[in-house]
């Protein structure tokens, strides 16, 4: 809880303000808690499906797992930990004018290197990640754990244990994937 609440609740609340309303929601630990009291959602004002994991899937494979649900297009991703301010409406639109098939939120920060630093160049596109890098960047940031996939993910997750970030979005950076940072993020 935070401020007496569950943190998932802030998360929802940000995806509903901005007209997230079908959300899917991966359980892992304290299912029968988490959803006992979200429920359906519609007390919250959304849709909740949910996607049970009976072993960690990692990220990619916690993705991989509901791909018939999002398959369709473009997704967000959120980790459901994090509290954030963040205009979702700029991110999905900056996502889709540069026809990213990833687009990470992140905050430049002097001190990205103590967290793995993702490196972008002058035009937001993404040139390093944790340690591949290929292309010199401008500026580094820390990823806020908020992404806007392209089905061409599902195409990078080989096997339920790899993770967005230590498998999948180096890969896609080493593949040449449009990778691209939005960096208007407030704590």
């Amino acid at each position: 809880p935070v401020a007496g609440r569950p943190i998932i609740t802030y998360v929802i609340d940000i995806l509903r303000k901005y007209g997230f309303r079908n959300l899917v929601i991966n359980l892992y630990h304290l299912p029968q808690l988490i959803e006992g009291f979200l429920g359906n959602g519609s007390s919250f004002g959304v849709k909740i499906t949910y996607s049970h994991e009976r072993e960690l899937l990692g990220t990619g494979g916690a993705i991989l797992e509901v791909k018939d649900i999002l398959s369709d297009g473009s997704f967000l991703v959120i980790n459901s930990d994090i509290l954030i301010d963040l205009d979702l409406e700029r991110l999905v639109h900056f996502h889709r004018e540069k026809k990213a098939e990833a687009t990470l939120a992140i905050k430049i920060s002097t001190e990205a290197e103590k967290f793995g630093p993702i490196g972008v160049d002058e035009q937001g596109r993404i040139v390093k990640f944790l340690d591949l890098e290929v292309a010199k960047p401008s500026r580094e940031g820390i990823f806020t754990g908020v992404s806007v996939l392209g089905p061409s993910v599902f195409g990078y997750i080989l096997h339920g244990g790899d993770g967005l970030g230590d498998k999948v979005f180096p890969t896609m950076l080493k593949a040449g994937e449009p990778l691209y940072a939005f960096e208007e993020v407030k704590y």
